[in-house]
């Protein structure tokens, strides 16, 4: 969602400024903006709704001059994608500018009492309510200080401004990320989070802050992450962390940390029409280079982890990462006959989970700062029980937080939707499936079976990929479809929630995953000759059952497009088109089976004219609840 951007140091502030936002620009984003610093002492401020390139345009040769300043990508909570709405946001009489990330669920009460106050608000934003409220309480401060003793001195005022925003935040509810920046100190800018992250980092000359490494990673090279009430005072030439619970000016020792030996460095080029496309089509080398590290993923593990098998697994994640850990249950369960949950993070988060001794903990976010995820992380870790993160983003929230953590190591996913980071998921949760079969001596001769198969999927991912022309023909057919049905039964049930989701994300139209048996159930009423049913039809012990559905949706006039292998003939006579993939082991077959739904989606959205690397009213990156 929402990205922030800061830098102060002997550079040209906007130029590093557009960079990073260009490189925020995958979380999704409605509107864009800066504010830098002037020669005569006043806040200059640009921003637009639209893109990052819409903002260069505006700012065209006239460059602003300033070797500090702060930026920011707005995905819209409160008021609509405006340039009034968009950030920096100014308080008082333009005395103070700041970017915000999060959500201040109090912003109404607050908006209120200030308006009485005299304060004009340009925006329908939560965030100006706080650039109004710090300016105030700064106001107030320096008032009583200026009464006790007389002129303030450069120190009093450094000093006035740190309790103001302190004074400020402690009348907020809800989370936030925080970089401001005042007009009558050049010197520094203040940093501050709770619930939502920051990243500061060193450069040659100065420092740049961010919601994420990625985003600074061009010009810095240490990085130092801001817990949670944290306020960072950050110069060109220091950087300053108050503690939390003392409210004077002790710092705590800063822990630079330098690049990450995971990495996100996958080429970041794009050589194909479209994001998306690259990255469905980096699978089958994505899933090679995940394969050649995970070992060495599994023996960085804490001892533990390994020697001592869970009693019970719960599987925690949002959106794809759910569909993933979905997925996961199946093949935990079928191989090594640990029980495992899965739930939405959103819902565990807020509800009375039983407790029970020996559970682990497997969260899923390809970004690591999924808030949902985050704060069900946080309820779980009071029951101090194992927690294993499963991500792509190395330094993330998820991955400081959790005891171990398997990366992705897929590389940099722009695409909103997420393609190559839900195979990598479900591998990674299949080889944890066969680790645990093999220390329980669950079929050990399946599960050499199983490893052969494992590593076949890349190139018949690949095959897949080959015949895209052909699943774009597909594709074409059902461009004025208004409505979708995707089903599936055992392993490709979770290929069914998936598929269905990415044609949602990508085309905007409306399509439902359901279970296949559970269609005679209610789902049965939506089939007409105008309903589209996707279905998974590979072979299984599920297999004819599933065939029986697919006759009952017939004789009620659907239209059937399915997944099958090559020459089954039956599945030809039943179904109006087929896309064909390579049989493999029926565990693994999702890992297939999905390639065909991906194309499919993304064809189809491109046929109907949609921005299938940014969806409208999506984020990368859910950093809000």
């Amino acid at each position: 969602m929402c990205g922030i951007l800061g830098y102060i140091g002997s550079q040209q502030a906007t130029p590093l400024l557009l960079e990073g936002l260009r490189r925020l620009e995958y979380r999704g984003y409605d509107s864009v903006g800066i504010s830098t610093m002037s020669d005569n002492g006043n806040l200059n401020v640009l921003k637009t709704a639209g893109r990052v390139d819409t903002l260069t345009d505006l700012i065209g040769n006239h460059l602003p001059i300033s070797n500090m300043g702060i930026g920011h990508s707005r995905w819209a909570t409160h008021g609509p994608a405006t340039r009034d709405n968009a950030h920096p946001h100014v308080g008082g009489n333009c005395d103070l500018a700041l970017v915000h990330n999060g959500v201040i669920e109090n912003h109404d009460e607050l908006r209120t009492r200030l308006e009485s106050l005299g304060f004009y608000f340009k925006s329908g934003t939560d965030s100006e309510v706080i650039a109004h409220l710090i300016h105030w309480h700064i106001t107030q401060r320096t008032k009583l200080q200026s009464n006790a003793c007389g002129e303030l001195q450069e120190q009093d005022e450094f000093r006035s401004r740190i309790q103001g925003v302190r004074r400020a935040l402690k009348e907020l509810r809800g989370s936030y990320a925080l970089v401001i920046m005042f007009r009558d100190q050049p010197d520094y800018l203040l940093a501050v989070c709770n619930g939502s992250p920051l990243i500061i980092g060193t450069t040659d000359d100065g420092h740049l802050i961010g919601s994420d490494k990625h985003a600074i990673s061009h010009s810095a090279h240490q990085f130092t992450r801001l817990e949670d009430q944290e306020l960072a005072v950050i110069r060109s030439d220091s950087v300053q962390i108050l503690q939390k619970t003392n409210p004077g000016l002790a710092s705590r020792e800063i822990l630079w940390k330098e690049e990450d030996t995971h990495s996100l460095s996958f080429d970041d080029s794009c050589t194909y029409s479209h994001r998306t496309l690259q990255e469905i089509h980096e699978q089958p080398l994505t899933l090679k280079h995940m394969l050649s590290n995970i070992e060495d993923d599994f023996h960085s593990f804490p001892i533990e982890f390994l020697n001592n098998l869970p009693k019970r697994i719960l599987i925690l994640a949002c959106g794809t990462s759910y569909h993933a850990g979905l997925f996961g249950k199946y093949i935990i369960e079928a191989i090594s006959g640990i029980p495992v949950e899965v739930e939405y993070a959103s819902e565990f988060r807020y509800r009375e989970s039983p407790y029970q001794e020996g559970t682990l903990l497997l969260t899923i976010s390809q970004s690591g700062e999924t808030a949902d995820t985050l704060g069900a992380l946080r309820e779980f870790k009071q029951r101090k029980q194992p927690t294993v993160a499963i991500c792509n983003v190395p330094g993330s929230t998820l991955t400081e937080e959790s005891d171990a953590t398997i990366f992705l190591n897929v590389g940099l996913e722009n695409g909103v939707a997420a393609t190559k980071s839900y195979t990598a998921d479900c591998a990674i949760l299949s080889r944890l499936a066969m680790l645990w079969g093999y220390q329980k001596d669950v079929n050990v001769s399946r599960l050499s079976l199983l490893i052969n198969d494992f590593h076949t999927i890349p190139q018949m991912i690949s095959n897949v990929l080959d015949a895209k022309e052909s699943i774009k023909n597909v594709a074409h057919t059902y461009e004025d479809a208004k409505r979708f049905l995707f089903i599936g039964r055992g392993f490709d049930y979770p290929t069914a929630l998936e598929g269905a989701l990415k044609l949602k994300e990508l085309s905007y139209i409306s399509a439902e995953g359901y279970a296949a048996g559970e269609l005679k159930h209610g789902p049965l009423a939506l089939v007409d000759d105008q309903t589209i049913t996707v279905a998974l039809a590979t072979p299984g012990r599920t297999y004819e059952k599933v065939l029986s559905n697919l006759e009952e949706i017939r004789c009620r006039g659907g239209q059937i497009l399915a997944i099958g292998v090559e020459d089954d003939q039956r599945l030809k006579r039943v179904a109006n088109n087929v896309i064909y993939v390579q049989k493999v082991d029926e565990f693994l077959q999702p890992l297939v089976n999905i390639i065909p739904l991906q194309l499919f989606a993304f064809y189809l959205a491109l046929a109907r004219g949609c921005d299938v690397d940014r969806p409208r009213n999506l984020a990368k990156s859910v950093t809000v609840e």
